[in-house]
């Protein structure tokens, strides 16, 4: 029963990795914006391996799906940079590489508490 139960959490965490995968970069954007509103590390300095991984953070073991999702991630921490939301606190690496540390920006906290971070990511700074 052990094994049944650990196949079905494999199934259901590859399955929120696939959805996550499928999203456009603006929709995968507005999900993980809502990382730097987390009372632990308000405002951010992540990684985005953790963003990955608090994506996947309803599963057990979310290191295991969290490497696939770094591509569509980086891509969508793109399109935040992009509209002013997020910024690179490491200037010398690019958003999304392995070195980079994002963090929101003001204009990124102000959406986050005004709920109006998808309109901000349909009309850029």
């Amino acid at each position: 029963m052990f094994f049944l139960h650990t196949r079905q959490q494999k199934a259901a965490a590859r399955v929120e990795s696939n959805r996550l995968r499928r999203l456009d970069s603006a929709d995968l954007a507005a999900e993980i914006m809502l990382v730097f509103a987390r009372e632990r590390t308000p405002g951010g300095n992540l990684e985005v391996l953790q963003i990955c991984y608090w994506l996947m953070r309803s599963h057990k073991r979310p290191y295991r799906e969290s490497p696939r999702l770094r591509t569509p991630v980086t891509r969508a921490l793109h399109v935040l940079e992009d509209a002013g939301l997020i910024e690179n606190e490491r200037g010398w690496v690019k958003v999304g590489a392995r070195l980079a540390i994002s963090r929101a920006t003001p204009r990124g906290l102000t959406a986050l508490a005004e709920g109006s971070v998808r309109q901000d990511l349909s009309s850029p700074s």
